[in-house]
C-alpha cells in the first residue's frame, strides 16, 4: 500500500505541491493527469526518493519510505522511463532481463 499524507514540495520558494495526500491499496492501477507543470514527474520523483520533500511523508507498505535503504528499496520499487537514457543496442527484454541480476554481489 502507498500512503502520502501532507506532502508538500518547493522548489526556489515556490510551491509544486501543496498538502497532497493520497492512499492506494495493494495492486491499485492509477492514472495521474494534469496539464505540464502541474507537478505529476515531481510527485513520481518524490515516491522514487529521487526528491525530498519539503514536508509530509510517502509510506510504502505502512514503512516511511526515507527508512528503507536503497537497496531494500530497489527491490520493491522500479521504474521504467517513457525515454530511454542507455545508449546501448540492447534489446527491451535485455534490459528488463538485467533487474533480475539488480541484488547480486
Amino acid at each position: 500500500m502507498l500512503k502520502i499524507q501532507d506532502l508538500s514540495f518547493a522548489y526556489h520558494q515556490k510551491d509544486l505541491l501543496k498538502n497532497i495526500h493520497l492512499e492506494l491499496k495493494n495492486q491499485a492501477f492509477i492514472g495521474i493527469l494534469g496539464p505540464n507543470g502541474s507537478g505529476k514527474s515531481t510527485l513520481l520523483k518524490l515516491i522514487l526518493k529521487n526528491l525530498s520533500p519539503n514536508k509530509g511523508e510517502i509510506s510504502l507498505f505502512n514503512t516511511n519510505i526515507k527508512d528503507f535503504s536503497l537497496k531494500e528499496f530497489a527491490k520493491i520499487c522500479g521504474f521504467v522511463p517513457q525515454k530511454s537514457e542507455l545508449n546501448t543496442p540492447l534489446k527491451v527484454i535485455d534490459v528488463l532481463l538485467m533487474s533480475k541480476y539488480a541484488n547480486l554481489k
